[in-house]
């Protein structure tokens, strides 16, 4: 007489799942989220800075140049 065995492929199948999606997600949600985008803006600043141009020097005509809305304002 055989034991039947709980669970089989089932539980692995699901954890599986479950870690092709946190891998998937990491780079998109959870790296972006942790570094708070101080990687992007230091790349942009180094980008503009190795091309010698200004924000205002690449900014379209009649808009105004963007700045950061979450910067604490200057006293």
């Amino acid at each position: 007489m055989r034991v039947k065995q709980r669970g089989g492929r089932g539980p692995w199948f699901v954890v599986g799942i479950t870690a092709l999606i946190g891998a998937a997600l990491y780079p998109i949600v959870i790296m972006p989220y942790l570094t708070q985008g101080k990687s992007y803006a230091g790349k942009q600043a180094e980008l503009l800075k190795d091309q010698g141009l200004t924000k205002e020097q690449i900014q379209p005509e009649g808009l105004p140049v963007w700045s950061d809305p979450f910067k604490p304002k200057d006293k």
